[in-house]
């Protein structure tokens, strides 16, 4: 599940850690897949912070800590 969002359009992923620093790192490892992908498959990035990460085609993950109430209130596609 770690890059569906390169291939499939505007998808909403949680990366869901026990902390946030874990969840935050979950973000830095999908920044490094997303690097080493072949270019024909690579998304070009719209939103990059240590909180989320964004694609053109309209996918994007968000980092949550699981002590709140996981994707509460969002239409998630999955989590990670």
């Amino acid at each position: 599940m770690a890059l569906r969002g390169s291939f499939w359009g505007h998808r909403l992923f949680v990366i869901s850690r026990q902390r946030l620093d874990d969840a935050k790192d979950g973000i830095h490892r999908l920044k490094v897949l997303h690097d080493n992908l072949p270019p024909e498959y690579r998304q070009p990035i719209i939103t990059d912070n240590v909180l989320s990460l964004g694609f053109a085609n309209g996918s994007r993950y968000i980092a949550l800590p699981s002590t709140e109430r996981i994707a509460h209130g969002l239409a998630a596609y999955g989590d990670c």
